[in-house]
Order: C-alpha cells, then structure tokens, then sequence
C-alpha cells in the first residue's frame, strides 16, 4: 500500500490531532508532517518508503485512529524515518518546513543517537542511507 492511496485517511488523522484538547509541540509536528506527507505522496511512494517496518506501522496507527501518547510517540519515530528516506532519495527536492523542524526536532532531542542499538535510531541514522543508495 503507498502513501497515496492513504491519503484521505492520513488527512483525516492530522486534522482529529489538531482538533485533540491538549496536544504538544511533537504532537502539532507529526500533524504538519502527516500533511506533508500528503502533499509529497508522490517523492514519499518514489522513495520506496514503504520497504521499511516503519511504514506499515504508521498506516496502521492512522487506520487505528490512536491518539494516545504511546500512539503518537512511535508515529513521530515512523514520520522521522520516513522523511529522512526521503530526504535522501531525493535530495535536489528541499523538505519543507514541517519535514525540516520534525527532522530538527528528532535530532536535537538527544533520544535517538547515532550509537543507540535501538531499531529507529539503526534506520534514522544508517539504514536510511543504504536503502536510499539502491534508488
């Protein structure tokens, strides 16, 4: 399944975010992402994004319609996997600014570096770039 196709539902899941009473700046970050997302279907789908374990799960949660904390914090680990794969698939297409501060704000954060042994910090930091390399 590519991400055009999911859009509607993606759409919708980013505008019931915004809507929540209480949400975070991460929170307010995955939104505009998602919409990024839809917006670039079409770089995100050339990027082959969806031959990583983190593009299932994000199309799940958003058919899943979670919106709890544990919910959305794997969805920012997914988004940021996601769009550093397509940042180095296509990287003559400049993020926009939702992409750049999400990516900025994973980065920054000091929870996902480059040595960690973790699955997303493996496909943020390294495996992004291999799987971009066969493009």
């Amino acid at each position: 399944m590519n991400i055009r196709e999911k859009r509607t539902s993606i759409s919708q899941f980013a505008a019931a975010l915004r809507q929540q009473p209480r949400h975070s700046r991460r929170d307010l970050l995955i939104a505009d992402t998602l919409d990024s997302l839809c917006r670039h279907c079409d770089l995100y789908d050339a990027a082959r994004v969806s031959s990583n374990p983190f593009h299932p799960e994000l199309l799940q949660a958003v058919l899943d319609d979670d919106l709890s904390p544990d919910a959305l914090f794997a969805l920012f680990e997914c988004l940021a996997v996601l769009v550093r794969l397509r940042k180095r698939a296509h990287p003559a297409v400049p993020l926009d600014e939702a992409e750049e501060n999400l990516l900025q704000h994973f980065e920054s954060s000091g929870q996902w570096l480059p040595d960690d042994p973790t699955m997303v910090s493996h496909w943020y930091w390294h495996a992004a770039d291999c799987a971009t390399q066969d493009n």
